[in-house]
């Protein structure tokens, strides 16, 4: 039996952190009448919403505290740190409490930043320990294709700035901080537990258009998404599609995966990082992220030691 820890859904063993809404009250319904037919399987529920940081550092511990509980008697566990915002606009959550670094303005996080990137690194500092000690254990981040679109010269004025910025340029750039976060975790736990088999998935399911990502863009971006769920656009996926390749990088073995051309082949000894693209195929995220100068500027400083 697995144990998945989830922010925003799936199953085995499931602790699934939602947003207080109508929409995660449908989806906690259906996956608990899936899980009916399966009597060795459950769900437990914490509501949370990731843009209320003051929040989320007090759930944190607690959830750690719950899956040591829960660990006991499982074969595997996975955090799947899958939920995400396309904002309308720039919008601030306050964090009075976090420290001073470049994700922070006046005590303020812009928001996308918040739910897709700091809010997801927050929850994930107590589990690692837990993590580092299971053998197999498995941190999967729903990354975006988008994230090779952001230019590294405007994360300032996006996220150490209060100046206006559209939804879409704020969506992307958190995106590539996502990616740089995965890249400085990767680093530094390789160097810190030589010995660990922690695995860090980073997943680009491929961009599903009728999903609830949108549900707080401009009209025009939710009717422009709409609108493309009919066109034939090579980025695009169906959501049975995208269901199977997030669930491929749930539970499948990460040698199981195809490779593009260009992607490494080298076996990796202890903590491990991988890139799935649409289609579950292993490639490279894009170069830049590389850069460790960028990956520490952006890293959460309240995050330091890890």
């Amino acid at each position: 039996m697995s144990l998945i820890i989830a922010t925003g859904a799936h199953s085995g063993l499931l602790l699934l952190l939602t947003r207080p809404s109508s929409s995660a009250r449908s989806g906690i319904d259906s996956l608990s009448a899936l899980l009916a037919s399966h009597p060795h399987s459950s769900l437990a529920e914490m509501p949370l919403d990731l843009a209320d940081l003051r929040a989320v550092r007090a759930a944190a511990p607690r959830l750690a505290e719950q899956v040591k509980a829960l660990q006991h008697g499982t074969q595997r566990t996975v955090v799947f740190l899958n939920a995400a915002i396309w904002p309308d606009a720039k919008h601030m959550s306050a964090d009075e409490a976090g420290a001073a670094d470049a994700l922070h303005v006046d005590g303020n996080v812009e928001q996308s930043c918040a739910v897709n990137y700091l809010s997801h690194l927050i929850l994930l500092k107590p589990l690692l320990p837990l993590l580092l000690d299971t053998p197999q254990a498995r941190v999967v981040f729903t990354s975006s294709a988008l994230h090779r679109r952001a230019d590294p010269a405007n994360l300032d004025s996006l996220f150490s700035s209060s100046a206006p910025s559209s939804g879409r340029d704020l969506y992307v750039h958190s995106k590539f901080l996502q990616a740089l976060g995965v890249r400085r975790l990767a680093r530094r736990l390789s160097a810190s537990h030589p010995d660990a088999s922690l695995q860090l998935v980073a997943v680009q399911p491929g961009f599903v258009p009728t999903t609830g990502l949108g549900r707080q863009a401009s009209l025009f971006a939710r009717a422009g998404m709409y609108a493309m769920s009919y066109l034939p656009l090579p980025f695009l996926e169906s959501e049975e599609k995208a269901g199977e390749t997030l669930c491929d990088a749930l539970a499948k073995p990460l040698e199981a995966f195809e490779r593009h051309s260009t992607a490494q082949q080298e076996a990796q000894a202890g903590v491990s990082e991988t890139w799935l693209v649409k289609g579950g195929k292993v490639a490279r995220p894009d170069e830049r992220t590389g850069d460790e100068a960028l990956q520490d500027k952006w890293w959460p400083a309240e995050l330091a030691d890890e």
